[in-house]
């Protein structure tokens, strides 16, 4: 009988892990008991070893690098870049007006990208930090494997009753919107960290609130207005909760506009006094996610909700766990965490992106058309796989990519 952990790591085996790169005396170690702390292996079987997978703060002990993985990178893919390119370019000003063109097949390949690579496989890159990085705790490895163990039978009955697949997939849209702001406050902070704009506890709790008060604006909104309520989800129909009193929604607008009014004087206040400036990278993050849902959610932009969730949100978590993962293995020899985008093209790096996107395609597009075996519509059985999925991942980003931990701090900021 197979546990959750087992799950885990079954649908990630075939991932290239930092392991695989580990002394054979000490990868046999791990294998008798695979539980256990890898720090912890290799210091007990020779102190000496522990060079051979760096430990965060051997990383940090450097000059820290301002960026993710690059600048153009950075910009592109993790600060909205790619996004506003593709809506403001392509979608409002209409510069490809058809596909039958060379800037056309450019678009339509660009389209593929956003959504099968970005948007469809990030969950993955969660998924196989859990399974892979020495710095996940042997505890929460064991319960995100039991809640994936869970899930996994929630599918049978999501897909052969179609209310319980709605309501999944119901809950899933709200909770999308919470994850999606949620992430977007984690990479201004991490910005805010690299470039050594340090806050107060006040001034942190400033701009906690203001990612917070986006999140209730947005569901407010959605649970007043049945356009932005998220009416389906790929074709699959979902109900409207609501709706509420408008003034409701209206309070919420109120409290987060002061608390943008709030945040921005904390921003040239600290400007004024200590001459430290709001990192740029860190404003075009937020200034994006705010942007996205004033301006999408509702079936007025449904183009622009498609490309945050590959060019925005999607493409940022590649940006981030990449480079996370790379460091975590081992960077080679004198090589910088400036450099680290040099690291993208060697065939480790390639391998790695090969097997997250070929298991987002496994997961997002073979699994729902084999479920239809079980004479269940294709929309109910995408409805239920993006829900189960969702859940695991929303709780999965929160757990491992906190920030509070010492060794995810250094390894992000690094």
């Amino acid at each position: 009988m197979y546990g959750g952990l087992d799950i885990l790591r079954f649908a990630t085996y075939w991932l290239p892990r930092t392991e695989d790169f580990l002394p054979n005396h000490i990868r046999a170690e791990l294998q008798k008991n695979p539980d256990r702390d890898l720090k912890l292996i290799m210091q007990s079987i020779n102190p000496s070893l522990e060079s051979d997978l760096p430990p965060p703060q051997a990383t940090v002990a450097t000059a820290n690098y301002e960026w993710i993985l690059s600048p153009k990178l950075d910009i592109l893919f993790a600060c909205g870049g790619m996004m506003w390119i593709f809506w403001i370019v392509v979608d409002k000003l209409g510069i490809v007006s058809s596909l039958d063109n060379a800037p056309g097949t450019v678009v339509w390949l660009s389209w593929l990208i956003s959504i099968h690579i970005f948007s469809n496989a990030h969950a993955f890159l969660g998924w196989h930090r859990v399974a892979t990085s020495p710095y996940v705790q042997p505890q929460v490895r064991k319960k995100l494997g039991y809640f994936a163990l869970f899930l996994t039978a929630m599918l049978f009955p999501a897909v052969l009753v179609p209310g319980l697949a709605i309501l999944l997939a119901k809950i899933y849209v709200f909770w999308l919107f919470q994850h999606f702001v949620a992430q977007a406050y984690g990479v201004t902070m991490l910005y805010c960290l690299k470039r050594k704009y340090s806050m107060s506890k006040r001034e942190k709790d400033i701009m906690h609130w203001m990612f917070r008060l986006l999140t209730c604006m947005i569901i407010t909104r959605a649970l007043t207005f049945e356009e932005f309520s998220g009416r389906e989800l790929f074709e699959a129909k979902l109900p409207f909760w609501g709706p509420l009193p408008t003034f409701v929604y209206q309070l919420s607008v109120f409290a987060f506009i002061g608390a943008v009014v709030l945040f921005a004087g904390m921003v040239v206040r600290k400007y004024v006094q200590q001459k430290l400036l709001f990192p740029l990278p860190a404003l075009l993050v937020t200034v994006s996610v705010i942007a996205l849902f004033v301006l999408t959610v509702s079936s007025k932009e449904p183009k622009l909700g498609l490309i945050m969730s590959g060019f925005y949100h999607g493409s940022q978590n590649f940006v981030i766990a990449t480079a996370c993962h790379l460091k975590e293995r081992g960077l080679p020899t004198n090589l910088p965490t400036s450099k680290i985008s040099s690291m993208l093209l060697r065939p480790y790096t390639i391998t790695y992106f090969c097997g997250i996107v070929a298991a987002g395609i496994l997961l997002f597009v073979v699994l729902p058309h084999a479920l239809t075996l079980l004479s269940a519509p294709i929309q109910i059985c995408i409805a239920a796989v993006f829900a189960l999925q969702g859940f695991h991942h929303f709780v999965t980003e929160a757990v491992v990519w906190r920030m509070r931990h010492p060794d995810v701090r250094n390894i992000l900021i690094a």
